[in-house]
């Protein structure tokens, strides 16, 4: 009775081992980038299972005959099930104390020093000041080993991080920001007029995230989007709305024959702006 347990435990261990590489077998051959649901679970049960069906097997290995065949399959068996087992824990407690690693940190607040070398360095795509504090999102590892791409830093030190974000713009391409604290700052000065020179320049370098143009009451920086705005300057019809994170631009319909082309042809190079004409997203 115990031993027909334990070959049980054996074949269903050896079937879940065998599923689980028929399973990736597919997937690797159908090139799908997102497992399939229920690829975890499986996993996981024979994951739980190579132990225990190991050891059955080593158990096994004593009640057959020394000079059966089946005596040194099943051999065979158990130590790739329970070497398979070690490996697996191993990875898994390597993956969890590098996750923590990261974490930690992820959490510790950086220097003023530091983080504005990492911006200076290129590694910084965005960075943002909410709730008393300054998080510095990074740009993906190209390694893909840094799973967590994201810094802390005093939020004192968010005017530095946006004059030295900056300074090198044109050495590692734009660095948003944002301040959600107060989003009309005078780092991100919100509703201001600009002039076309002005408004070609942040359309060549991919800036605008939204150029709208047609019925100013249907602005997609109009009230109904963004609240009440105040555009300072000299009315010149062209409008910015300036949060540091995004910026929008919207042009009165007497400019809209110098403006449009540009912002076709930086919508061309770049794949933005997104175009919204009378309110509505083209």
């Amino acid at each position: 009775m115990l031993a027909a347990a334990m070959w049980s435990v054996l074949a269903i261990s050896v079937l879940a081992v065998m599923a689980v590489f028929g399973s990736m077998a597919v997937h690797l051959l159908r090139a799908s980038e997102t497992p399939a649901f229920w690829m975890a679970p499986l996993i996981g049960c024979a994951y739980v299972l190579m132990f225990p069906a190991g050891a059955c097997g080593l158990l096994l290995t004593t009640v057959l005959d020394d000079r059966s065949p089946a005596r040194v399959v099943v051999t065979a068996i158990a130590i790739l099930l329970l070497a398979g087992a070690v490996l697996c824990t191993a990875q898994v407690i390597r993956q969890g104390w590098l996750t923590r690693r990261q974490n930690r940190r992820s959490k510790r607040i950086l220097s003023r020093t530091e983080v504005l070398a990492l911006i200076r360095s290129g590694e910084v795509e965005r960075f943002a000041k909410r709730q008393e504090s300054l998080q510095m999102f990074l740009k993906p590892d190209p390694t893909g080993k840094d799973m967590v791409r994201t810094r802390r830093a005093d939020p004192r030190d968010y005017s530095e991080c946006v004059a030295a974000a900056n300074d090198v713009r044109d050495q590692v391409g734009v660095i948003h920001y944002h301040n959600s604290d107060n989003p009309l700052d005078p780092s991100s000065p919100g509703g201001r007029w600009i002039t076309p020179e002005e408004a070609a320049e942040l359309l060549n370098a991919g800036e605008i995230k939204t150029f709208s143009f047609g019925n100013p009451e249907a602005s997609f920086i109009g009230p109904g989007e963004h609240g009440q705005i105040t555009f300072h300057g000299i009315p010149t019809g062209i409008k910015l709305a300036d949060y540091g994170w995004v910026r929008h631009i919207s042009v009165t319909p007497a400019m809209e024959p110098t403006m449009i082309p540009i912002a076709r042809a930086a919508q061309a190079r770049h794949g933005i702006p997104q175009f919204s004409i009378n309110g509505h997203n083209e």
